[in-house]
């Protein structure tokens, strides 16, 4: 081992093996009472229900038929013990685990597959330790360390994505986990500043953002709805909402752009559990889709410069800010994924909110991890009602074309200048071409069809029979029935539509 990366207590002598049995023993004591039923009576002994297991000489063993899953009268090392709770009973993994998490943890270097990489650790603009795994040339470590380093950096099998901030492992069945510990504990205490700054950012569904946030720290795996803050007034707390959750968790959040979702290299968010997207305004339906797919995507193909692709589980939840209240992406009328908050000016201005807000964060997390256990309700928690408001209602309407717009607005006029029998009228494609569009040659009866059919989702009678166009003229065709109740009581808003008062910060 090189002489630079040598820790005051390194030993030549000791392998993993050893070292554990000899120097990590408690380790492996504390891992079995927290995976079993046992309770620690004294530092050596332990008992389960009538069970009793005892710690002497370096050997953990019991005499009694048991519930945990330790053989009667057979002895443990801690080693042994480590091997068989944490990595099912994979020696090589368990072997990996205590190298990289104790003799070679000062070493920079991994070695995952078949390629080597550095730990590179740096700080962001919140002064958050973040680090970034790249590839590093197997020459060039020996060319600084020369050749003996290579047989002491820890090796791995591949990569994977086990998210954890509670019970955090780096290693997962000698796989490389690319999620990274999480940096707070939970503290009793006041969070005053993080509560005015939820109700300005959920207002009349702050319980739901209660809820959401608490997902996100104790369920990490869970799927969650697109959250989307938008308002076309800059300085309304979207991009501190963005800064405070970069804060709270790390580097497992990342913001990116649009531009960063089309590219076909995904390494800038495939690891993350949380990616804001700021400022985001697209109509391009393929990254629109993307962005959809990868809202309930459970796996993703890691895909990085110069390194084979690595199927990895995708556990990510996007954040969206924008200026654009309406039309900052289509979102079909059956869309389930997106909730939508529009968010005011704050009253008040404070210039240290986000250092207010980074003190909070323990008491915070201590106040959601005594919260009522969330209910999942759907595949996203919530249930559709739950995430509905005027602001989605209002976006849903303007994704829809021009000339869904123009079909609504002619038919409800339909409907107010006339009493139609049945309050139902019939008119086929021609009907209404010949009717609303005589002149417009840019919109043509196939047009008129498709809008109809993925817009208002009608289909025309199955055969062509009589009807009366209009409640007119006789004709004889395929036709389509417009009902009163489907127009006039049409209920969404078109009109801008204020969100709650601001609060402080």
């Amino acid at each position: 081992m090189a002489t630079k990366f040598k820790k005051p207590e390194y030993d030549k002598d000791y392998n993993a093996v050893d070292y554990y049995n000899r120097f990590k023993y408690k380790n492996a004591l504390e891992l079995f009472v927290k995976v079993t039923t046992a309770i620690e009576v004294d530092s050596c002994t332990f008992k389960e229900r009538d069970n009793i297991f005892t710690f002497e000489d370096g050997l953990f063993s019991c005499n009694t038929a048991n519930n945990c899953h330790i053989e009667q009268s057979k002895e443990y090392t801690p080693f042994m013990l480590l091997s068989k709770f944490m990595f099912k009973g994979n020696h090589l993994a368990a072997f990996n685990y205590v190298n990289n998490m104790w003799l070679n943890a000062h070493i920079p270097y991994v070695r995952v597959g078949i390629n080597y990489f550095k730990k590179i650790i740096h700080k962001d603009r919140f002064d958050i330790q973040r680090m970034e795994l790249k590839r590093w040339i197997k020459d060039e470590i020996k060319e600084d360390h020369g050749k003996a380093i290579l047989a002491d950096i820890p090796k791995y099998d591949t990569f994977t994505l086990v998210p954890d901030n509670k019970d955090y492992k780096s290693i997962i069945d000698n796989n490389f986990n690319l999620y990274n510990p999480f940096a707070y504990k939970p503290k009793k205490g006041d969070w005053l500043w993080t509560g005015a700054m939820l109700r300005h950012v959920f207002g009349d569904q702050y319980e739901q953002g209660l809820k959401y946030l608490q997902v996100l720290y104790i369920h990490p795996k869970q799927v969650l709805p697109v959250l989307v803050l938008v308002s076309k007034v800059r300085g309304t707390g979207k991009s501190t909402f963005l800064d405070w959750m970069s804060i709270l968790f790390g580097g497992n959040m990342v913001v990116i752009s649009p531009n960063d979702l089309a590219s076909q290299f995904n390494s800038s968010y495939a690891t993350a559990n949380i990616v804001g997207i700021e400022e985001t305004v697209t109509d391009k339906s393929s990254i629109i889709e993307k962005l959809k797919a990868l809202s309930t995507n459970k796996f993703l193909n890691l895909n990085q410069k110069f390194i084979d692709n690595t199927k990895i589980p995708f556990f990510a939840k996007f954040i969206i800010t924008s200026n654009d209240e309406k039309k900052f992406m289509k979102v079909d009328d059956e869309e389930i994924r997106f909730w939508i908050r529009k968010l005011d000016t704050p009253k008040e201005f404070n210039e240290n909110f986000l250092m207010e807000l980074a003190k909070e964060i323990p008491a915070f997390l201590e106040h959601i991890e005594t919260m009522a256990p969330v209910e999942i309700k759907s595949r996203m928690v919530f249930t559709p009602d739950e995430i509905s408001n005027k602001w989605l209602l209002a976006v849903k309407e303007a994704s829809h074309t021009g000339l869904y717009q123009d079909l609504e607005i002619h038919i409800q006029s339909e409907f107010e200048q006339k009493d139609y029998p049945d309050n139902e009228f019939h008119a086929s494609l021609k009907d209404i071409k010949d009717r609303y569009f005589a002149h417009d040659h840019r919109i043509t009866p196939t047009y008129i069809k498709k809008v109809l059919q993925d817009e208002f989702k009608m289909a025309p009678n199955e055969k062509s029979t009589s009807y009366s166009s209009f409640g007119g003229e006789s004709k004889t065709g395929r036709y389509y029935k417009f009902k009163r109740e489907q127009f006039v009581d049409f209920d969404i808003d078109r009109n801008s539509v204020k969100g709650e008062d601001g609060l402080p910060f």
